[in-house]
């Protein structure tokens, strides 16, 4: 499959009730190495629904904004994925291709929820690597899939 083809996980079963923090905890015992500030696991989004499916999509080019890349979501009829969406499904599926499909999502939160965060998951430094952080806006690049779910709304 190429870095051009969308990749869609069918049926990840999601505990909802599970803490952010002890999934990311499972995360650093399966052996990825897991970068986190404390402070955006409080109202960090934890989405809905026990089965979901992911989209993992390339773009063509890097998106200038947030704004842009919202933009590549919509027209797939997509929205971000929550972030234990992202985790559960490295979890279940993706170790084998984190070297070949690095991927993000991203959202609003931290403090007031008026900060971008994101969470970044890819194979760096001889680690499958798992930051989650807070950026400003400005472009995203092209040599990620981004993460979505389809869009209840549309």
């Amino acid at each position: 499959m190429g870095f051009s083809s969308a990749i869609v996980l069918k049926n990840v079963l999601i505990n909802r009730s599970t803490l952010p923090r002890d999934l990311f905890l499972k995360l650093g015992d399966e052996g990825y190495f897991i970068e986190i500030a404390d402070r955006l696991l409080v109202g960090m989004p934890v989405g809905e629904g026990t089965h979901v499916h992911p989209h993992f999509f390339p773009i063509e080019r890097d998106a200038e904004n947030t704004a842009a890349l919202l933009a590549e979501y919509q027209k797939r009829g997509l929205v971000p994925a929550d972030p234990l969406t992202v985790a559960a499904a490295n979890l279940l599926f993706l170790r084998e291709l984190l070297p070949d499909y690095p991927h993000q999502t991203f959202w609003w939160g931290g403090v007031g929820g008026r900060e971008l965060c994101y969470m970044q998951c890819q194979y760096a430094d001889g680690f499958d690597r798992i930051t989650v952080a807070v950026r400003e806006d400005g472009p995203w690049s092209k040599n990620f899939r981004y993460v979505g779910l389809p869009d209840p709304n549309a």
